[in-house]
């Protein structure tokens, strides 16, 4: 079972699965009729490893087999648990967080060419930030990793990235804490993120501690 990760983090977890298998190598996996459905109509063979390993990855991390849905905005949810779900990929894995409390996590491949886009979900001053780093291309994806996970972490539609996120400076290592606001109308909400660098990837989450 590849298994990469098990991170135990404050009110849950953190499990990450390398995209090793082909889709019929999931054998002792049992999907809900509904996922069985599901799979049925993806028809991209990646695609359809994703979906297995995530389900996969969810049974590793509860010993349980559990259907996943989704709310209309797209996020994941486990029907009739008090448990939160998030989900990412990258070009070789999954990764899953689940928690107690509201959370988010984004898993991105190294080499990735954000910089292109950094203007628009960087501030000036997080632009600065990176620029005086002793390490640009690693501070600038996990600020890409931060920004994604907070976003799915808050139930509000329509954060701007730029102006509603604000990642204080920190510096990089191979894994780590950092910090963020979110600002939404006139509260801040202060946040930690932890993240961590494996195989050429980086991993970031962060959990709503009410």
């Amino acid at each position: 079972m590849p298994l990469v990760k098990r991170i135990t983090v404050k009110g849950g977890v953190v499990g990450i699965w390398q995209l090793s298998e082909k889709p019929g190598e999931f054998g002792s996996l049992q999907l809900s009729s509904a996922d069985s459905a599901k799979l049925n109509k993806i028809t991209y063979e990646k695609r359809q490893v994703e979906f297995l390993a995530v389900r996969a990855l969810l049974s590793e991390l509860t010993g349980d087999e559990y259907e996943i849905r989704y709310h209309p905005d797209g996020r994941p949810y486990l029907p009739n648990e008090k448990i939160e779900i998030s989900i990412s990929h990258s070009k070789d894995f999954v990764a899953i967080i689940l928690n107690k409390n509201q959370a988010g996590i984004d898993i991105e491949v190294e080499g990735r060419e954000i910089n292109k886009i950094a203007k628009k979900f960087l501030s000036g001053y997080e632009l600065l930030c990176i620029e005086e780093s002793t390490d640009k291309e690693r501070s600038l994806l996990l600020y890409w990793c931060a920004k994604e996970a907070i976003f799915k972490t808050t139930r509000h539609q329509g954060i701007d990235f730029r102006k509603q996120i604000a990642i204080k400076p920190f510096n990089v290592s191979a894994d780590g804490t950092f910090y963020a606001v979110l600002t939404v109308g006139h509260k801040n909400i202060d946040l930690m993120l932890e993240y961590r660098f494996f195989k050429n990837n980086a991993v970031a989450w962060c959990v709503l501690d009410h």
